[in-house]
């Protein structure tokens, strides 16, 4: 097939690396998956890619992380991340770089959606789709 894919538990193992790293730096980390999914390469490159930025961003101050995987109405696959900081949260500027690399999607694969639920210890979550 010239345009290989990933199943549901290739791509969550992907993010599994992630949360054991951070396990292993005493962050709670868990990650879900619909092992039914099927998304191209190039798709979930770009999925992890954008979830890599955020965590960047936000692994000095990070305390919680959750992520999950689903197809959301039979059509676009979303990924939820839940973050629980002490103080900093995603500025604009890192969600508009989140944007770009989501639409570095496959053409013609299901659209890409990224969920971030941020949880900062002193006020109410922020919720933010792209």
């Amino acid at each position: 097939d010239e345009h290989p894919v990933l199943s549901g538990e290739e791509l969550r193992l992907c993010f599994e690396e992630s949360a054991r790293a951070l396990r292993q730096a005493g962050i709670a980390a868990t990650v879900a998956a619909d092992t039914q999914i099927q998304i191209s390469v190039q798709s979930a490159v770009a999925l992890y890619e954008a979830f890599e930025i955020a965590l960047e961003r936000v692994l000095p101050d990070l305390n919680e992380m959750r992520v999950t995987l689903e197809k959301k109405n039979g059509d676009s696959l979303v990924l939820h991340l839940t973050a629980l900081m002490q103080t900093a949260g995603l500025s604009d500027e890192t969600f508009a770089a989140m944007r770009r690399t989501l639409a570095a999607a496959k053409p013609g694969d299901a659209p890409l959606q990224m969920h971030v639920i941020q949880n900062l210890k002193e006020s109410e979550a922020m919720e933010v789709w792209l």
